[in-house]
């Protein structure tokens, strides 16, 4: 299933958090230097995606029952992160977006 979003990256970040899960009182992005080098922080419940841009992203979510069979050679940037999402219900939204009213 694919899920094609137009989100808010203010702060140029991009949420993708399981419905029942808090953001980390110190945020995703207190992990170290690496998770900074790889654009995308993983905490549990949370994926957070570090944006070139402060506006309006497009967002792509596909939902896969394996792994991908792409050739990513021809991309910029390739990082592999996962996030259980024990609710059944994964919201993405940016940080200054209301979490509740999200996608």
């Amino acid at each position: 299933m694919k899920y094609q979003l137009n989100i808010l990256a203010s702060h140029y970040q991009v949420y993708l958090q399981d419905d029942n899960t808090e953001i980390p009182e110190m945020g995703p992005w207190r992990t170290g230097k690496e998770t900074w080098k790889r654009r995308l922080a993983v905490a549990p419940g949370l994926i957070a995606v570090d944006t070139a841009s402060y506006r309006f992203v497009p967002v792509v979510v596909e939902v896969l029952d394996q792994e991908p069979n792409e050739d990513f050679d021809a991309w910029e940037h390739v990082v592999e992160g996962g996030v259980a999402v024990k609710s059944g219900r994964l919201v993405v939204y940016g940080p200054t977006q209301d979490f509740r009213g999200a996608n």
